[in-house]
């Protein structure tokens, strides 16, 4: 597709002024099959390759995954699930094993542990699988709630 073209004479005037100005329009129009074909054809590309940019994207942040690329459509959310359960578990590990050495340099695991998991909770607080589900009425004084 053309770009359109700018005519900047006016009809009464041979100069170019930038005030008096008229589109006219390509000659090329788009017809319906270039507004619906997508620009980037990703799902072109082969499989191999495609994991391994879905591998870059979910495990390139070592806190959390970037999920912006799994929300494009509903075949790429399909590829990236064992990506993602590969990476949610690699996370996981990795996390384990600082809590244990941590846990070892101040010789007091419960705390550490306890305190990653509230950690863990907050970073996932705002996530909410199931709109339709309530939050839990507190039993007690005791009760640690996360939601807000």
């Amino acid at each position: 597709m053309t770009n359109p073209t700018i005519d900047l004479t006016g009809p009464d005037s041979t100069t170019k002024s930038p005030l008096r100005t008229s589109i006219t329009p390509s000659p090329t129009s788009l017809t319906n099959t270039d507004m619906y074909e997508p620009s980037l054809k990703f799902l072109y590309l082969p499989a191999e390759i495609r994991n391994m940019i879905y591998d870059q994207a979910i495990t390139n942040h070592p806190a959390w995954p970037n999920f912006s690329l799994i929300m494009t459509c509903k075949s790429i959310h399909n590829e990236t699930r064992k990506t993602y359960v590969a990476a949610y578990d690699v996370a996981k590990k990795r996390e384990d094993a600082r809590v244990e050495e941590e846990a070892r340099l101040q010789n007091d695991e419960h705390n550490v542990r306890w305190r990653a998991a509230l950690q863990a909770a907050r970073s996932i607080a705002h996530i909410n699988p199931n709109p339709r589900v309530k939050k839990p009425k507190p039993k007690g004084r005791r009760s640690l709630y996360i939601w807000e």
